[in-house]
């Protein structure tokens, strides 16, 4: 199974779906539709619940970039999985910027519990958005768990992680306040001082209630298997491409890491790098 958020551009979803289906040959995919993607594009939901093997969850939430909307609708998608008893074995993470560009994924991900990051986070930034994130201070009190990050697009867990995972969250009250924030329009969400002011709540969480719940269920693990350009500047090149599928930036170093999919990659149609990479399928 695959989970994707998306937000715009159509054709854009379209071709995502038709790269996820050639590298990943017989996946499923679950997909939130963000609610203004949504109610500008009344057939999308339609169009896409007509794909094979493509779920569309029904709930669309007010998405927006680091503000924790990503996690929660990651974790709705699963939570839909769960409740109509699908049949799946883990689920992936994805972003609507990324693409598969080499096949292989299966015997990486073979035996494992998750492909995510294991190490204590030590960025500042990050470390004063988690000391003030109540489901840290639970998952700590709980399991001694120290917060961990890792990157979500590339990552996997296990059924039966995800199962333990969604188990915590539903057991764990936030608090009427934070339930309260969460529900505020993305427009606020996004205002500096706001984020300053609840950095508990308004943070990239995707990035780390997943690994940090994950943490005491785990048994053997390997790193995600997405190379990403973090500058919002900077894109994928078709060197980049070239050089994935040519192993370059594969890691022997323990835990051992290959590299599947490419972020960033424009949404444009014609992009050449998605442009690139799609010729290369069809």
């Amino acid at each position: 199974m695959i989970s994707l958020l998306v937000h715009e551009r159509e054709d854009v979803v379209f071709d995502q779906i038709q790269n996820f289906k050639r590298y990943v040959p017989g996946v499923s995919i679950i997909i939130h539709i963000a609610k203004t993607f949504s109610k500008n594009s009344p057939t999308l939901s339609d169009r896409l619940a007509s794909e094979p093997k493509v779920l569309v969850n029904p709930i669309n939430l007010d998405t927006a970039w680091a503000d924790g909307s990503q996690a929660e609708a990651h974790i709705l998608n699963l939570q839909y999985l769960f409740k109509k008893k699908e049949v799946f074995d883990g689920c992936i993470f994805h972003a609507s910027n990324d693409l598969y560009v080499r096949g292989g994924l299966f015997d990486y991900l073979e035996g494992i519990d998750a492909a995510c990051q294991q190490d204590p986070i030590k960025d500042p930034f990050w470390i004063e958005s988690v000391r003030k994130d109540k489901l840290m201070t639970y998952l700590y009190l709980k399991f001694g768990t120290n917060p961990i990050w890792s990157e979500i697009e590339g990552s996997f867990y296990t059924r039966e992680v995800l199962e333990e995972m969604l188990a915590v969250i539903d057991e764990h009250n936030p608090g009427w306040m934070e339930q309260f924030l969460r529900k505020t329009p993305s427009i606020l969400r996004r205002r500096h001082r706001i984020r300053a002011q609840f950095k508990g709540v308004f943070y990239p969480r995707e990035e780390t209630i997943f690994p940090t719940l994950a943490k005491p269920f785990l048994s053997n693990y390997v790193k995600p298997f997405c190379l990403r350009k973090i500058n919002p500047g900077e894109v994928a090149s078709i060197q980049d491409v070239d050089r994935m599928q040519a192993g370059e930036f594969d890691s022997k170093s323990l835990p051992h890491r290959k590299y599947f999919v490419l972020k960033r990659i424009n949404r444009l149609l014609d992009d050449p790098v998605r442009t690139y990479i799609r010729e290369q399928i069809l």
